[in-house]
């Protein structure tokens, strides 16, 4: 069975933040991680999920079902360093300017764009975490996904 456009995207993605050089991201996964399992050399640290996602039918017809998406991925990235503002803001621009060069997640979607930046302000120093969400939007006829 082909891979879904939602999957498809999701791999992009981990694609994408692994060609970041600077600050270049030394842990990608989409597995959750324990951070207290991680040891210094594997931060920055990103895991992507893939979260929620809103359908709806874009035709009538029966014969072509054709249907539209929007899927959100939440991108986590943990750091480590001093000052940690400073670490969290290089790597929020960094997989956001990233992202942007291909906003069709290689011709997977129509668009595909940042829509905000959470910092988890719970952090312990020298520590820190933020959350990208991303959206993508994209099209398909029922039953090939």
């Amino acid at each position: 069975m082909p891979a879904s456009k939602r999957e498809l995207i999701a791999k992009d993605i981990v694609s994408t933040l692994l060609q970041i050089d600077d600050p270049k991201p030394i842990f990608v996964s989409r597995d959750p991680i324990q951070i207290a399992e991680l040891s210094d050399k594997q931060f920055p640290a990103v895991v992507i999920r893939t979260t929620d996602e809103e359908r709806e039918d874009i035709t009538m017809s029966t014969s072509l079902n054709r249907r539209s998406g929007t899927i959100t991925y939440e991108i986590t990235c943990y750091t480590r360093g001093l000052p940690v503002d400073t670490t969290l803001n290089e790597m929020a621009e960094v997989i956001t300017e990233k992202l942007q060069v291909d906003r069709t997640r290689n011709g997977n979607c129509l668009i595909a764009q940042t829509t905000g930046v959470e910092v988890n302000t719970e952090t312990v120093s020298p520590y820190g975490e933020i959350t990208v969400m991303y959206e993508a939007f994209y099209d398909y006829i029922r039953g090939e996904n």
